[in-house]
């Protein structure tokens, strides 16, 4: 790993942190109409492309609650681990996210290796790997590479499952 980037995978987990700690760590943006999504982050280095899925999101929905963590499956079950502490369990997380926002679509971009189905109400997700940028931002050529490297990922909100 270049050194310039371990280091800023090291500020932005620095930064997390302290956020959590001082609760913070739920900004939101809102999108011209003035409807606000919340971002939920578990993992430091998902933080660049933190505005573009969130820009990407709004095209499918408004008001959700957007959950950018990664994505393991460990033994059949799916988990989402965090930069720092113990993986939780994606049912876990979901209902713990729920709790906070009982009436709020969840929209859950992590990879889902094992392609988990998740039958929570009111939750979006992935059926496989997602890709760190979005389809829309990226070139023609690059989404070709892509599919012929990686093609378990997904790139587009509209290749999410929905559950009602």
């Amino acid at each position: 790993m270049h050194p310039f980037l371990r280091l800023k995978l090291a500020v932005y987990a620095t930064l997390f942190t302290l956020a959590s700690l001082a609760g913070c760590a739920t900004p939101t943006f809102a999108p011209p109409g003035g409807t606000y999504h919340t971002v939920l982050v578990g993992s430091a280095d998902i933080a660049d492309w933190i505005n573009e899925w969130s820009t990407e999101v709004r095209h499918r929905y408004a008001n959700a609650v957007i959950v950018f963590a990664h994505g393991i499956s460990r033994n059949g079950v799916w988990y989402s681990e965090p930069s720092i502490g113990e993986p939780i369990t994606v049912e876990k997380l979901v209902q713990n996210v729920r709790a906070i926002h009982p009436s709020r679509r969840i929209v859950l971009v992590m990879c889902n290796p094992g392609k988990h189905k998740f039958s929570a109400p009111g939750v979006s997700y992935a059926m496989s790997n997602v890709w760190v940028a979005p389809d829309r931002i990226v070139s023609d050529f690059a989404k070709f590479v892509r599919a012929l490297n990686e093609p378990d990922f997904v790139g587009s909100i509209h290749e999410f499952q929905e559950n009602p």
